[in-house]
């Protein structure tokens, strides 16, 4: 397969470039023009391609019957954000796709300036998106399975650990926990099954389940509203204690998941609502489930 930079993508068949008798081409698709040097990346057994158009596979592309190969694709939910990355960026270095195997992981690394990037992130098992942003890549690769970044002068191992720019001594192998990481989180409006009904919301029930410590903060946002909570309050590591390093009462047990969930009060009056989230940690922590409580009212 050739991929020209005006977004002809020749497919060819054969054992052998150089023998006539068993090499011929297959057809000329178009796909857009792609993105960057590094556009295309195989995931399990196709090609995807970053284009102008957004992100295309290549057996969409081979069915004669989808005019549109972008057409409800995974690219579908973040397409609008990506033409406008495309729009300000498409001549930086740095666009490319990348796939994780191991965590289910789709990501797209995009250059925000010269010198600071930021990546759309897919979960391949739910599809759901979201946005990395502290990972300045030029560059991803893959390497005995583990996902490695070319910065700025340095190789970095990413999604290792628990914290931001942790780092481990090579002669000791003593571990330097890094910065909490921060991350934000707005749910899809739900009508609760009563669309066009106002309703007041007044208590909403998080269920995170963490390792250790951490903060959060949350607000309801009704009625498409993208009001952002203030930022949850800050706390000390809990860092556990290493094997025939630490003193035995004074080190700390690294447990399972703990459980949390608890009621808090909220205001909001609209037909549809959504949680915003505000969460800092330094543990491996999850966002599980949340339970609503709200009363129906009617049309006005």
């Amino acid at each position: 397969m050739a991929i020209s930079t005006e977004g002809e993508v020749s497919v060819y068949s054969g054992l052998d470039v150089e023998g006539a008798d068993n090499w011929s081409l297959q057809g000329v698709y178009f796909s857009g023009a792609p993105i960057g040097r590094r556009a295309a990346v195989r995931k399990g057994g196709d090609v995807l391609i970053l284009t102008e158009f957004g992100g295309v596979y290549m057996t969409d592309l081979l069915k004669s019957t989808k005019v549109n190969p972008t057409e409800n694709n995974d690219f579908k939910y973040i397409q609008q954000l990506i033409s406008v990355s495309i729009s300000l960026t498409r001549n930086r270095f740095g666009w490319q796709p990348f796939v994780f195997p191991a965590a289910n992981m789709l990501m797209v690394n995009i250059p925000a300036t010269n010198t600071t990037d930021y990546q759309f992130v897919m979960n391949d098992i739910t599809k759901a998106w979201s946005e990395f942003i502290g990972y300045n890549a030029n560059c991803w690769e893959l390497h005995n399975q583990l996902p490695f970044f070319g910065s700025f002068g340095a190789v970095y191992r990413a999604w290792e650990g628990t914290t931001d720019d942790g780092s481990i001594d090579p002669t000791t192998g003593e571990i330097t926990q890094g910065a909490a990481i921060n991350a934000e989180v707005q749910t899809t409006f739900s009508y609760f099954d009563s669309l066009g009904l106002q309703k007041h919301y007044k208590m909403v029930r998080p269920t995170i389940l963490s390792r250790g410590d951490f903060s959060f903060n949350f607000s309801v946002n009704t009625d498409f509203v993208f009001d952002s909570p203030l930022a949850p309050a800050s706390f000390s590591f809990r860092n556990p204690g290493r094997w025939d390093e630490a003193v035995w009462d004074d080190a700390v047990w690294e447990g399972g998941l703990n459980t949390y969930k608890s009621w808090q009060a909220v205001t909001g009056i609209g037909t549809a609502a959504s949680i915003r989230l505000l969460l800092r940690s330094g543990q491996e922590t999850y966002w599980a489930s949340t339970d609503w409580v709200y009363e129906v009212g009617g049309i006005m």
